[in-house]
Order: C-alpha cells, then structure tokens, then sequence
C-alpha cells in the first residue's frame, strides 16, 4: 500500500485535534481580546479567558447572568430587574 502526499500514514487521534483547536481558540481570543479598543474597566477586572468561569457563567440562566453582570459593574439593580 503506497501513501502519497503530505497526510500521516496512521491518523492523528481525535483527542489531539481537539486540544490543538481549543489553543489556537485561545490564541486567537486573546489576540483578540488584546487588540480591543474598548472595554477599559472589563479588561481590568477579566486579566485572562478562564474555562471554568466561561462554563459556570455560560450555565446560568439569563435573568441570574445579568444579575452577576451588574454586581460586577456595581449597578444596582432596578424595579423591572426585580421581577
């Protein structure tokens, strides 16, 4: 059996693969997260891109999502917020 070109003989495992593309996905957000021009007073308080806040932030509903938002910004809530 002859293999022509530049692909492996025995294919890259899945798990590799993966793992390459959530670095470059964190290369490239960070690269862009560092070429933002706005968002002073975020990038003070979120120096890096943490999984685990990502997970736990993304698994909350909506309503608690703009909760924590808003303690993070020191807003305080408002009457439409309460409901």
């Amino acid at each position: 059996m002859k293999f022509v070109g530049p692909e492996p003989a025995i294919p890259n495992p899945p798990g590799l693969i993966r793992a390459l593309l959530i670095e470059e996905t964190k290369i490239s957000h960070r690269r862009r997260w560092e070429e933002l021009g706005s968002c002073r007073q975020t990038k003070e308080f979120l120096l890096d891109c943490n999984m685990q806040t990502t997970e736990f932030l993304l698994g909350m509903s909506r309503s608690n999502l703009r909760k924590v938002v808003g303690m993070l910004n020191l807003q305080l809530p408002s009457e439409q917020d309460e409901d």
